[in-house]
Order: structure tokens, then sequence, then C-alpha cells
């Protein structure tokens, strides 16, 4: 298993160790097997916004974007989490910004793994899910 944390920003600490198991609980309990390559990369509001416009066709920043690298016999992918995004958002959740950080981790990687959030329903299932697998780590 190869996960990747890629963080250009030395401001504060990203939780690599937490990241990385939130990552391996996750995948065994949805797939039963782990990652053989994931790339998670904190970007910028202006890089996350490039992005989203270049591979989704929307114009503006975002605070999670996942692709889906995998093949029959593989689980792979990339999720690029905008830093800024996180830090705004984890003040006005009034939450850590590790906590957020984990929490659109577990976002992005269950888009990853087939869960979509196209509608409100869909979206507070992911966002629970998500929740409840962070309540698992130790």
């Amino acid at each position: 298993m190869a996960i990747q944390i890629i963080a250009p920003q030395k401001k504060h600490a990203i939780p690599s160790v937490k990241i990385k198991e939130l990552i391996r609980l996750i995948s065994q309990a949805e797939k039963g097997m782990l990652p053989n390559n994931l790339s998670i990369v904190f970007l910028g509001n202006a890089a996350m916004r490039g992005i989203n416009k270049r591979f989704l066709k929307h114009d503006y920043s975002t605070d999670v974007i996942s692709f889906d690298l995998s093949s029959e016999k593989s689980l792979e992918g990339e999720i690029y989490i905008g830093w800024d995004r996180a830090v705004v958002q984890a003040q006005e959740y009034n939450v850590s910004l590790s906590n957020e950080i984990l929490r659109l981790t577990a976002h992005g990687f269950l888009h990853i793994l087939g869960h979509t959030d196209d509608t409100i329903r869909k979206k507070n299932k992911m966002l629970e899910l998500g929740d409840f697998y962070i309540s698992q780590l130790k």
C-alpha cells in the first residue's frame, strides 16, 4: 500500500499518520482491500479552482476533488484538498484543522470508492459515513 501525502505549505502540520490510518480503515471496511496507490495533495484556492475548472468544468474553488484511477485489480486514486478552504471551514464548523482535514480526506476517498453526493440525501449519508470512520480512529 502506497499513500503519498503532498503538502507544499509548511504553515500547519498535516496529520499524516491519522490520514493513513483513516484510509486503511475505510478501504478495509468498504472494499476489503487496501489501495495500491493513493496520492493526497494539499493545494491553495487558485490551484483548486484550476483543477475544478479544467476537469469538472466548475469555475470556482472547492474543498475536495477526487479522481478514481482504479482498475479491476487495483484500488488507486488522487485526492486534492483545498488547504485554504480547510482552514476556513475548520473555523466555521468550530473543529480542529486536523479534524477538518480528516473529514475532507474521508469524503474524497469515499468518492473514489464509488459513493456519490449528487443529492442532499446522498451528501448527508456520505458526511455521516465519513464522521463514523473518523470516530473509529484511536
